[in-house]
């Protein structure tokens, strides 16, 4: 049977040496739509470096124009000794004036939509162009009969690793292969590539062989004898031992495409039509993992819903669907919860396609049902079991169910989705880190972070002049989702007095206003002893910065609406401006408890004649009456 073939104009360039001092030039190259310019930057961009080894081979592109008019070729170089090059007529110099021999590079370029349309292989390429002598003077470019590929390339357990870890964003550098022949490395990209949407091959740049101190290419898919010196490093797999390097939860899209090609090595021929060209970034990534389904698939049949949890099923969706099942997901993350350690490489999964989704296009309805399931299914909630993922969880559900800036609404469902307890720091962090809108959320998170992580922020925040003390103590005073917010919020505003020179009179006034605050903080701080006559002190040292005269220590004690804490009681004797007052305050104390008491009035009259006798309090209606005595009746 005859090979199918597709005839395609191919451009070439020939770089070598001539005699002198001069270093490698383009010595020849077509005379078609690229110029002897643009080959000398291709094949400088994508150059090997000294060569310590050859022959070789290495693979590039070229976009040419922009916008729709945009055209792709795709470019292969073979870099190999003078001596061992067979040219159609000139010379080549197969040693320099050192006598030290000199690298020859053919580079071939390809108009990338005929190669796409007929799933040309890089091993069907080299093939072709291995045939071909170049001469030493320029001419026309060549007519190449590439042949349609039929069959798939033999894949191996080290290739899949490979093509997953490329959708990272990393190169990937394939150590201990020094024993293998450059036919076999090049199978091995050949295979690598295969496992990717053949648009990929736009962006696609991979060598047989880099010296490990050639820091500075942009291969990325290489062999070399070590690791380079990069930063961020290169991701690296060794020849014949991919379990040596088997990727885990923890490397994120890469775990995600190997998975699923360890179980879709049947779908080949459906990623060689995917021909839309693609870049790495991660944005393209998402979109070509979400068109050929490795995103969102459909439920597996086979397996009964009442089986719990829920597998995720491998590939089953339609080409070009991009709608994701937001909803289905969050219900998937659920049930790959229940049981963590079982599912967390479908949790992962399903994390992955939560973060694929297109943010723009989830409605407001939508954005209500996936809070409604969040905070149904206590997502948010901390689960040591989940390891690096939780993270990654609570990261996709705040920009899935949420639009930034948070404001306290958000923040209390939030809270209600964890179940029980408080937000931890780590999700405190990322909630700062969304944005928040109010002042009441910033009232909240705030004291919970630890104070070098915000400090800058905090004293932003107060110089905007978008909040003043008075607001934070009319805040403390309000209406909370929960009683234990108004304690943060009364940190937050005691902060703001140490940090913020405030309006002493106006202070003073909301402050008698809310009865000083210190029954509220006793409810709502339970525990806190100290911090609530740290907050209670600050508030007074505010509202009367020259200490308490007994006129203001009656105010506070004995005139507000209800009985004083005892932390009001010792914030008030911190800010004595007598110490000889302090007798006064402990009968103002105990005479206003007592009259805040359900005693018959009997029992009353009795309690404050003795309290008057034996603290000299002014303020007490029996002062100066003698104590009736205790009796049955009283």
């Amino acid at each position: 049977m005859t090979e199918k073939t597709i005839p395609v104009y191919v451009e070439w360039a020939l770089q070598g040496k001539t005699l002198g001092r001069a270093g490698s030039r383009v010595l020849a190259c077509s005379n078609g739509t690229l110029s002897m310019e643009n080959f000398t930057e291709l094949i400088g961009r994508f150059s090997l470096g000294t060569p310590d080894k050859l022959p070789q081979v290495s693979v590039s592109y070229l976009p040419s124009g922009s916008g729709p008019s945009r055209v792709y070729y795709l470019g292969m170089a073979s870099h190999k000794w003078a001596a061992d090059v067979q040219t159609d007529g000139g010379e080549l110099l197969e040693r320099d004036d050192d006598n030290r021999p000199v690298a020859v590079t053919t580079y071939f370029c390809v108009p990338y939509q005929p190669l796409a349309d007929a799933a040309v292989s890089y091993q069907a390429m080299y093939q072709e162009f291995d045939n071909i002598r170049l001469g030493t003077a320029s001419g026309s470019p060549l007519q190449v009969e590439f042949p349609v590929r039929t069959g798939l390339p033999a894949i191996n357990a080290l290739a899949v690793q490979s093509a997953g870890r490329l959708f990272s964003g990393r190169p990937v550098c394939v150590l201990g292969a020094e024993s293998t022949t450059v036919a076999e490395r090049l199978e091995f990209i050949g295979a690598v590539a295969a496992l990717l949407p053949y648009g990929f091959r736009t962006r696609l740049t991979a060598a047989t062989w880099v010296r490990p101190t050639h820091r500075d290419h942009r291969f990325r898919l290489f062999f070399s004898a070590a690791k380079r010196d990069a930063d961020p490093p290169d991701g690296v797999v060794y020849w014949g031992d991919p379990q040596r390097t088997a990727l885990t939860l923890n490397d994120d899209l890469a775990h995600v495409y190997d998975r699923w090609l360890a179980d879709t090595v049947g779908q080949l021929e459906r990623l060689a039509r995917l021909t839309t060209p693609r870049s790495f970034n991660r944005e393209d990534v998402l979109e070509s993992m979400d068109e050929i389904g490795v995103l969102h698939p459909e439920p597996d049949e086979r397996e009964p819903e009442e089986q719990a949890p829920r597998r995720l099923a491998p590939f089953r969706t339609p080409r070009g669907a991009k709608r994701i099942d937001g909803e289905q997901i969050l219900r998937d993350c659920a049930s790959c919860m229940q049981t963590a350690q079982a599912h967390l490489p479908d949790l992962h999964i399903a994390i992955t396609r939560l973060t694929a989704q297109d943010k723009s296009r989830i409605s407001p309805e939508e954005r209500r049902r996936y809070q409604e399931i969040i905070k149904e299914e206590h997502l948010f909630r901390r689960d040591e079991a989940l390891g690096n993922l939780q993270a990654k969880l609570r990261d996709a559900l705040l920009k899935a169910a949420f639009i930034p800036p948070l404001g306290y609404p958000d923040y209390c469902l939030i809270e209600d989705s964890l179940g029980a307890g408080s937000p931890d720091p780590p999700l405190l962090r990322m909630i700062a880190g969304m944005g928040m809108s109010d002042m009441r959320i910033r009232a909240v998170v705030y004291p919970q972070l630890p104070e070098k992580l915000i400090r800058e922020e905090l004293d932003n925040w107060y110089i905007s002049a978008k909040v003043n003390a008075v607001e934070l103590i009319n805040a403390v005073a309000g209406t909370w989702h929960r009683p234990h917010h108004a304690f943060y919020a009364s940190l937050t505003a005691a902060d703001f007095m140490s940090q913020m020179v405030s309006d002493s009179d106006l202070i003073r006034e909301v402050l008698q206003h809310h009865g000083y605050l210190g029954p509220l903080l006793q409810t709502v701080g339970e525990g806190h002893d100290n911090t609530q006559v740290y907050v209670l002190n600050r508030f007074l040292k505010t509202a009367y910065p020259y200490g308490l005269s007994e006129r203001e220590i009656r105010q506070i004690l004995i005139e507000s609406a209800e009985p004083p804490s005892p932390a009001l009681l010792a914030a008030v004797l911190l800010r004595l401006a007598r110490l000889a007052d302090a007798q006064l305050v402990q009968g103002a104390y105990v005479s206003r408890t007592v009259q805040a008491m359900n005693l018959k009035p009997e029992m009353l009259e009795v309690l404050e004649s003795r309290l008057a006798s034996a603290n000299g309090w002014p303020g007490s209606r029996t002062a100066g009456r003698d104590p009736h005595p205790v009796t049955d009746q009283t």
